[in-house]
């Protein structure tokens, strides 16, 4: 889609502005025929995916360079924040990770507690969708790449989390993509938002509940290269790699926490005690919990 006709498209109410822009949806899978879409678990993928990040976010004005080149957070070391990439042989070109919710609370907590927690006293299980980054090579006219990886989050957060909500924190320029293709809803105002240099944020919630139900009755009668319901919800793509058995992925072992937060970082060293007690017991439990259902 060109960007003068983008631009105007944005500017127009949604009843108008959806159709044209789900017209104009391509879903081509020989754009992502060489890539294999998965949850990071190694040091290896995971080091390429925050370097990813670092580095992507840093071009854009989103952060300020650090010694390790890495964009890295606490949350990051709970056991069932997720990291999804999309590889070619063994270099990662796209990423995206799901933070787990738990009383360290999540990133968009900081601009939008009192908006989580209208869902959270609903009973609602939440997480966050953060740190989407692709790489320059790759980017250019392939929106098949953050495609396939929506794909691939959607059926992890659905089928092996069992989560209720993805809630997410977008800068207002891109908010049509997630409300006009991914049917995401605005759950609150925009604000500005510290941790990326001040650049404004509008947050947004999935209903992972309703969602394939939300996506059918717009995407069932299109054809196949626009049925983005057929793509996201009932094809079984070779490109997506992800375990028979549907239950979180337990990836950490100590030397990979040891690696990420206290030798490429201090993020360990600088935390409180008890949320580093904290931090170890969600292990504990996620890691017996895995052992146990292996041996079941």
């Amino acid at each position: 889609m060109k960007k003068k006709l983008l631009s105007i498209l944005k500017k127009m109410p949604l009843f108008f502005r959806n159709p044209i822009i789900r017209n104009n949806l391509r879903l081509d899978e020989s754009k992502i025929e060489n890539v294999i879409f998965k949850v990071a678990d190694n040091k290896e993928e995971l080091e390429q995916a925050y370097k990813l990040v670092h580095d992507v976010y840093l071009n854009e004005d989103y952060t300020d360079d650090n010694s390790v080149g890495l964009r890295i957070k606490l949350i990051n070391a709970l056991p069932n924040t997720t990291t999804f990439i999309g590889k070619i042989g063994n270099q990662v070109i796209i990423t995206m990770t799901l933070f787990e919710d738990s009383n360290l609370k999540l990133p968009m907590d900081e601009l939008y507690n009192d908006e989580l927690n209208q869902l959270r006293n609903q009973g609602r299980k939440i997480m966050e969708v953060g740190g989407l980054a692709s790489h320059p090579d790759h980017r250019k006219n392939n929106q098949m790449l953050p495609t396939a990886l929506v794909k691939i989050m959607l059926t992890y957060s659905m089928k092996y989390l069992k989560i209720d909500d993805q809630v997410i924190m977008v800068n207002p320029k891109h908010v049509w993509v997630y409300e006009s293709l991914f049917l995401f809803e605005k759950i609150g105002m925009v604000k500005y938002y510290q941790n990326v240099k001040n650049n404004p944020a509008v947050p947004l919630k999935l209903d992972l509940r309703t969602c394939s139900e939300k996506a059918k009755k717009i995407y069932q009668h299109k054809p196949f290269k626009k049925n983005l319901y057929y793509f996201l919800f009932q094809m079984n793509g070779s490109f997506i790699k992800l375990p028979k058995v549907k239950r979180p992925l337990y990836i950490w072992t100590p030397e990979m926490l040891s690696y990420f937060f206290e030798y490429k970082t201090n993020l360990f060293q600088l935390a409180d005690k008890r949320i580093l007690a904290y931090i170890k017991e969600k292990h504990l439990m996620q890691k017996e919990f895995s052992s146990l259902r292996d041996i079941a």
